[in-house]
């Protein structure tokens, strides 16, 4: 399955919904994570992280909702 994950847009909003480990889990029972670019930048997140853990960074939401099956948000879109 592809799983995608937005940056969260709401004010105050920091958290990401899926961490650096969530990737490499999904990643490792055959998935593929799709991550907005800086999804996780205000929880300490970098791009460079997710991309260690297997994902692959996209540059905008549309991307990452035109490419994936699954959305995964901490808040509603």
């Amino acid at each position: 399955m592809k799983v995608g994950v937005p940056k969260e847009i709401l004010d105050q909003e920091y958290r990401v919904a899926l961490t650096p480990a969530g990737v490499d889990a999904l990643i490792r029972q055959g998935h593929e994570v799709y991550v907005e670019n800086n999804a996780g930048l205000e929880s300490g997140i970098t791009n460079q992280a997710f991309e260690k853990a297997g994902a692959k960074i996209l540059n905008t939401p549309h991307e990452v909702f035109d490419a994936t099956e699954l959305i995964l948000k901490v808040k509603q879109p």
